[in-house]
């Protein structure tokens, strides 16, 4: 791999928006892929009469503990555990046969160490017969050879069954919360209606607000695993059993100076009344700030009892940098100061309130509020909702929460439905109301001294719910590295040295692979000092100035700086170019991020292979955007932006099946590529879009989290427009037909992370470097569909929904040339210089 190519400073050129659409391009699948594997049975008869003794204990277990309840509590049916073999590994369950017939697949455990793997699957008493006769038949005749033969046990679910936690089930009988996750069955869609019942009578305590999935309703249950348990016998159908998120603390400001805000004040123009915002949600915000006051909107909460106003002053800290970035160069600056986007806030959190042991809240449930609370009275506004708090969790792993997959479903658009009991997130998304938000990725915090503080980044995973699909997840890196020559600081020293991972920002090198690479982007956090021999410490020269609640100015740090200042930029970008959608605006402060020189030295380093980039891009991200590159383009460095939509999926035979792929020839600037030969150039694309979610532990590879995916692929130098057309077509056929299945990988020589990396999450981008007369012949690129649970769960419904995306090519060329001109002839549109 080349060294990287170095972007122009200078830019003046708008980006160009490409008007011309994609078209369609049909494909069938072949049907057939890759049998399964099935365990050999030596004898039959004995394993189902074993399986049938099994199963029949398990129902009789049931009936007699939901017998000890009310009747009009107590549960239809019960939940069934069953179990892989764990002697021979490949044997997987035939978990399509559990959801057939009236049974219900609720969830589905990996193996794991010893644990075999295990499907969780709801029996209502009246299709118990049904599975009966499954085993029976392979008994008599062989059938349903793959569904019984590698079924090694059956046995009644117990609570830790439900347990989705990486940390050990708790074991001790003092009461909690848990976060449990209630299935939406056919003869019980909504069990919210029923749960306030069920605990009361139980003797549980329960949180009034659920919040609801397409395929789950999740509540809050306060008790005893011994007390919990007994919701196993009711009618309220038990999925999942999580531990309920705790917000990190937020450490208070203090406070500097006030006169420099004082000057400030006099020099500041607002933004329009209608201008974009950025909604703050967090612990309120002091709206009678002087450089908040002419820019505040909206001062709301979703707490009960509380104010939209601050008695912390995090949010505050917040608002300053969500409005004007850091305020250094702004204070020391003599001109007028003109805003181009104003502020919305939502308390969310109000750390240290009194009471005693509340309900913790279900953070899912006040995102669906908040967001309702700003848009209702200012329905059609551009706006980016900031979120800079995380949990204390320290065991995120990369999975979907009920937090970031509300964020996930807000995000793409699905209706907010108030119901009697809470919130509902599953109506027909619409695009046109998606979202965007900004979501910290969370803080390291030092408590003993160590000597690689990239070591304790890197173990320290990012926390929820910054994990979301759809979000912009921001982490931090710090430029920040020079200290006053005061006695104080006579024996420290910066601990991060300029332009690298801030000390202070989590990454995701410990989430598992199969999950979306975080944090997406990184914006200055601070820096932290050392001396040592004790742990590293704050220091408020190496923090960005910002607003304080009492009135002055302080400092602030870490992801939660970090996210106010990535979410201004979106804002910007909102102002500049009203036409993008949401999808558009992350992707493009993704594509327009770079790397500094520290990161560019790992990611670039000699002998590095794809697969280590991009573990190194779950510390980096894509890099840090500025203001600069994120809203223009220059002569030698040009982004093209493509906001396209179409419909992938089809019903065929009683099945739905993909329908097509999308085709798109860019304006191509062939000719100066083809004069620039012997040049290396560098080709980036960006592919956004966000994804309707279903957040249930059902199995990754069928029953997946996504309502589809995306990807894409560029037409190779020495492959005519029609043999292209026939490689991706075929490519996506192969991949319909064996899904889960690796493929094999065509020539990426010039990629710098590769098909087999990017294509994780809803956000893909990649760069190409190599001879500028080599790209001269690549001029078209396709956008592919790949299934996920609007598929597999044979969603009808969706059908004529369609799916959206953003797709954003940059040609860069290390020495100065005009590659901008022939793109923007080739389209009609002027070349006007901004300013």
């Amino acid at each position: 791999m080349s060294e990287p190519l170095e972007p122009s400073a200078r830019r003046t050129r708008p980006h160009i928006i490409v008007p011309r659409q994609g078209r369609d391009v049909g494909y069938r699948g072949r049907g057939g892929g890759k049998a399964p594997k099935i365990r050999a049975i030596g004898d039959p008869a004995a394993h189902v009469s074993r399986l049938t003794r099994e199963f029949i204990q398990a129902r009789e277990l049931a009936l007699e503990a939901a017998f000890e309840l009310p009747e009009e509590i107590q549960a239809e049916g019960f939940t069934l555990c069953v179990e892989g073999w764990n002697d021979e590994p490949g044997y997987e369950l035939a978990l399509s046969s559990l959801d057939v017939h009236g049974l219900r697949l609720l969830t589905v455990l990996p193996a794991e160490d010893s644990r075999p793997q295990q499907a969780l699957v709801w029996v209502p008493h009246d299709a118990a017969g049904v599975f009966l006769r499954k085993l029976e038949d392979f008994a008599a005749a062989g059938k349903n050879e793959r569904l019984v033969a590698n079924i090694a046990a059956l046995r009644l679910a117990v609570l830790r069954h439900f347990w989705q936690e990486s940390e050990p089930f708790p074991e001790t009988e003092e009461p909690h919360w848990w976060e449990v996750w209630f299935a939406r069955l056919p003869d019980n869609p909504d069990p919210s209606e029923q749960l306030g019942e069920v605990c009361r009578e139980l003797g549980l305590r329960f949180h009034e607000q659920t919040l609801g999935f397409p395929e789950r309703v999740i509540g809050l249950v306060h008790g005893s695993p011994d007390e919990l348990g007994r919701l196993l016998t009711t009618n309220t159908v038990v999925a999942e059993l999580r531990r309920p998120p705790v917000v990190s603390e937020i450490l208070d400001d203090a406070e500097l100076e006030r006169p420099l805000a004082e000057d400030l004040q006099e020099r500041l123009v607002p933004a329009d009344p209608d201008s974009p915002a950025v909604c703050l949600l967090d612990t309120g915000v002091n709206a009678g700030h002087r450089l908040l006051r002419d820019s505040v909107d909206e001062t709301r909460s979703v707490l009960a009892s509380t104010t939209g106003a601050d008695s912390h002053g995090h949010g505050t800290q917040m608002a300053g940098l969500s409005l004007y970035g850091d305020l250094t160069a702004t204070l020391l600056s003599s001109g007028e100061v003109q805003l181009r986007h104003r502020l919305e806030s939502v308390k969310i959190y109000q750390p240290n309130r009194p009471e005693i042991s509340p309900p913790p809240p279900l953070y899912g449930a006040l995102m669906a509020s908040a967001a309702s609370q700003v848009e209702i009275p200012r329905p059609g506004r551009p706006r980016v909702f900031s979120l800079p708090v995380s949990t204390l969790r320290e065991d995120n792993d990369g999975r979907p929460s009920s937090w970031s997959a509300a964020l996930d479903a807000l995000s793409f658009g699905t209706d907010i439905r108030p119901t009697p009991n809470g919130l509902e997130l599953l109506g027909r998304p619409n695009p046109a109301q998606a979202r965007l938000f900004c979501v910290a990725a969370g803080n390291v915090r030092y408590d003993q001294t160590s000597s690689n503080f990239l070591d304790v980044c890197d173990f320290r995973s990012a926390q929820d719910p910054s994990q979301a699909w759809n979000v912009l997840t921001v982490g931090g890196y710090t430029d920040l590295t020079e200290l006053p020559a005061r006695p104080e600081y006579q024996n420290y020293s910066p601990l991060a040295p300029q332009g690298e991972l801030s000390p202070h920002s989590r990454t995701a090198r410990t989430w598992r692979e199969l999950w979306p690479s975080k944090p997406d982007i990184l914006m200055e956090a601070g820096n932290l000092v050392v001396d040592g021999y004790g742990p590293p410490l704050t220091a408020e020269e190496l923090e960005l100035i910002t607003t304080s609640h009492r009135g002055g100015l302080t400092t602030a740090n870490a992801t939660s700086a970090a996210t106010a200042q990535a979410a201004r930029l979106c804002a910007l970008v909102m102002d500049r170019y009203p036409a993008l959608w949401p999808e558009t605006v992350r992707g493009l402060l993704v594509h327009s991020a770079e790397w500094t020189r520290p990161m560019k030295a790992a990611l670039y380093a000699k002998g590095l292979k794809k697969g280590d980039r991009v573990r190194l891009l779950r510390r980096y991200g894509w890099g840090v955007p500025t203001e600069e590159r994120v809203l223009a383009s220059a002569d030698e460095d040009v982004t093209m932006i493509v906001q396209d939509e179409f419909l992938p999926f089809e019903l065929r035979r009683g099945d739905i099946s993909m329908r097509a792929l999308r085709l798109h020839q860019l304006p191509w600037p062939r000719k100066r590529l083809m004069e620039l030969a012997g040049r290396d150039v560098r080709l980036r694309i960006t592919l956004s879009y966000f994804v309707e979610p279903n957040p249930s532990c059902r199995g990754w590879k069928q029953y997946q989290y996504p309502s589809h995916r995306l990807k894409f692929a560029l037409k190779k130098p020495n492959e005519s427009a029609e043999d292209f057309q026939k490689r991706i077509s075929r490519e996506a056929q192969e991949e319909e037909d064996n899904p889960g299945r690796r493929r094999r990988e065509s020539d990426n020589r010039n990629w710098l992370i590769g098909p087999r990396g990017r294509e994780r999450g809803s956000l893909h981008a990649d760069m190409w470097t190599g001879d500028a007369s080599e790209l001269a012949h690549c001029g078209y690129i396709a956008i592919i569909p790949v299934g996920g649970w609007w598929k597999s769960n044979k969603r009808k419904d969706r059908l004529e929904l369609p799916v959206r995306y953003s797709l954003l090519v940059s040609l860069t060329c290390a020495i100065p040339t005009d590659i901008y001109s022939p793109i923007a002839t080739q389209i009609g549109i002027g070349t006007e210089i901004t300013t």
